[in-house]
């Protein structure tokens, strides 16, 4: 069965690249069957980060804003994976009554301000992890598909994903990056400019002791594998409200490039000593990246609405 099913996909895909057009391709071409793009994870720009500080202008291009339309409200942060795609937080793409549909929000890209920069793109589609549920803080990844591709420029690159032969790299105790316009402490009001912050990756081990010291909604089966926590012992720095969905990248010293490792998803409170953020990891995504954008593609040829 599975040779039948692989002899007809590929069959599919060379029938796409005989018959397809150029108008066509611009459409159908939409998700990539590699994951990364060639240029994708290089910055215009890379000083180190000291604590958390304003990001300068575009150095981190990969970084959107996802905002929802009628009344223009923004909700989260997300990250561009190619030219048609963002990664964000399934909660940020789920409300009580069900999914957002795809004409209520829009992506700002190449934003600093978020209030007063960027360009808004409008959504195709949004895929939600078929597992995530409603308040829970598993399997909390999303995948937005634009209507049309993104111009790239020095303000607008894709990041790169984990490949498919690096899902096991350990991070453990190395420095990642957080970026984003949330609130810099619980309470106080989200930022119009883009801030960064480094923080180091906590082992899954530590984290689960923390979380399970507390009564936490939606982590009956307590820190899993499938997420990444980071942060300081003491507390202190940390993502915060409304940096949900966004980014959390590691810059890789064999390539220079960096890395979208995790997408901000929970924590208790913001930046209380022995609480690191939690994170969803993206190395443990990296079939379900490959299912659905594959077939999303087949599903754009033979004009059908896959079941994801």
């Amino acid at each position: 069965m599975k040779t039948t099913l692989w002899t007809f996909f590929a069959l599919a895909m060379a029938l796409f690249s005989i018959n397809v057009t150029a108008s066509e391709m611009s459409v159908t071409s939409r998700v990539r069957r590699e994951i990364n793009e060639e240029h994708c994870g290089i910055r215009p720009t890379a000083p180190r980060i000291i604590k958390g500080r304003i990001s300068i202008p575009h150095s981190w291009p990969w970084m959107v804003g996802i905002f929802q339309v009628d009344p223009l409200l923004f909700i989260c942060g997300g990250t561009i994976i190619n030219k048609v795609s963002v990664v964000t937080a399934a909660h940020c793409l789920v409300t009580q009554s069900g999914n957002r549909q795809n004409y209520s929000i829009v992506v700002r890209v190449g934003a600093h301000d978020i209030d007063n920069s960027g360009i808004d793109y409008h959504v195709d589609k949004i895929i939600v992890h078929q597992d995530y549920k409603y308040r829970s803080q598993y399997y909390d990844i999303g995948l937005i598909l634009l209507s049309k591709p993104i111009e790239y420029n020095y303000k607008v690159r894709p990041v790169c994903i984990p490949e498919l032969n690096k899902l096991n790299v350990n991070l453990n105790n190395k420095e990642v990056v957080v970026i984003g316009w949330g609130v810099t402490e619980r309470g106080s009001e989200k930022h119009n400019v883009l801030r960064e912050l480094e923080l180091p990756v906590v082992t899954n081990e530590l984290c689960n002791k923390s979380y399970q010291t507390i009564s936490f909604s939606g982590l009956n089966r307590g820190i899993t594998d499938d997420m990444i926590c980071a942060g300081y012992q003491e507390g202190g720095r940390d993502s915060c409200e409304g940096d949900s969905g966004g980014p959390l990248m590691y810059h890789d010293p064999t390539t220079g490039r960096v890395e979208l490792v995790g997408v901000v998803s929970f924590g208790f409170g913001c930046a209380r000593p022995n609480f690191p953020g939690v994170y969803t990891r993206l190395s443990s995504y990296g079939n379900w990246f490959q299912k659905v954008t594959f077939g999303y593609l087949l599903a754009t040829l033979f004009e059908v609405v896959p079941v994801f």
